[in-house]
């Protein structure tokens, strides 16, 4: 295996550790609504196009770039698409072990088995859960 290949799998992996222990309540008080949320995303999208676009202008660059890969090197300043296709894969799978979470967490919540062999009553805990 490729020793950037396994750097790339090593990051993906602690990143999706490392989210199994991140708490699922909210940080941001009061909480983002959705107007917030769409331009956090459409500033974020404008963000990336300028720091890409800006790689035209940058003498570290070089003038063509490799498609992304795992093989090569993700921290390379000639390369810099590398790391964004590196980026993207920690962000997804972060975001898809934090949501996986998330549903597991609302499933067990809610799910009457939790209460069955404790002793105690499925109304009760109903009531008692309100």
């Amino acid at each position: 295996m490729n020793k950037w290949k396994f750097l790339r799998i090593a990051l993906i992996t602690c990143v999706a550790v490392s989210s199994l222990f991140t708490s699922l309540e909210p940080k941001a008080n009061p909480a983002i609504n959705l107007s917030a949320l769409g331009v956090i995303f459409v500033f974020t999208i404008l963000a990336l196009l300028f720091v890409v676009g800006m790689q035209v202008v940058n003498p570290l660059s070089a003038k063509v770039w490799h498609m992304p890969d795992w093989n090569h090197n993700p921290f390379s300043f000639k390369d810099p698409i590398q790391f964004f296709h590196l980026a993207a894969y920690i962000m997804l799978v972060q975001g898809a072990v934090v949501l996986f979470r998330g549903l597991f967490s609302i499933l067990r919540k809610h799910s009457p088995a939790r209460y069955r062999g404790w002793g105690t009553n499925w109304n009760q805990a109903c009531y008692a859960s309100f």
